[in-house]
């Protein structure tokens, strides 16, 4: 694939994979990150920053998006609805591109290596001019839709942090449930899994 002259290359092969999640995953959702944390108020900014980095990091290198799309899927259906179509339009720009890279998780890991790593063919140099579309698309699409219409995005309530934080004040420490109990009578800390956006716990009847 390094060489451009290589016979037997289907481009229809690849077509519907990770290049198409590219622009949405690499800079459209970094945009509307980018566009939550401006639109926050400036006091709440440095309590959701760790929030958001994190979500990034989950999208741009392991390709998962929910940590990103559950901070305004339920407060902005319509935000969600413009990323989907987006996320579509992604995929249809990197068809008509001719942009070919394998894979199916859209993130920076495969950009590399099956973009970059595998030569000009892939067309791999299209990624990061649609992504900077996408980014520019989504940060002016998404603080136009905050401020306008007032979402509650994070960082957006005052009353809400400011609960927040007199919560955690009250009972420093503590969930209020009793963990080792609830650990022990589910059958102890090895039923416990992890993923990057859940805790399976597997429990035998």
């Amino acid at each position: 694939m390094s060489c451009p002259t290589t016979h037997g290359f289907s481009e229809s092969a690849t077509r519907f994979l990770s290049q198409g999640k590219m622009p949405a995953f690499l800079g459209g959702l970094p945009g509307a990150a980018l566009a939550m944390y401006h639109c926050a108020r400036p006091e709440n900014r440095h309590k959701i920053k760790g929030l958001l980095i994190s979500g990034l990091i989950a999208c741009v290198v392991g390709g998962t998006t929910e940590p990103l799309e559950f901070l305004f899927l339920f407060v902005a259906p319509v935000l969600y609805v413009i990323h989907a179509l987006l996320t579509g339009l992604g995929f249809t720009v990197m068809s008509v591109l001719g942009v070919t890279i394998g894979n199916t998780d859209g993130n920076i890991i495969d950009f590399v290596v099956f973009g970059i790593l595998h030569g000009l063919s892939t067309k791999w140099y299209m990624v990061p001019v649609v992504a900077a579309i996408w980014f520019v698309v989504y940060y002016v699409i998404f603080r136009f839709a905050i401020t306008r219409f007032n979402l509650k995005t994070p960082g957006r309530d005052s009353e809400v942090a400011s609960s927040i934080e007199k919560a955690v004040a009250g009972a420093p420490g503590k969930s209020g449930y009793n963990v080792p109990a609830i650990l022990e009578a589910l059958g102890g800390a090895d039923i416990l899994s992890a993923s990057i956006t859940a805790l399976p716990v597997c429990v035998c009847l």
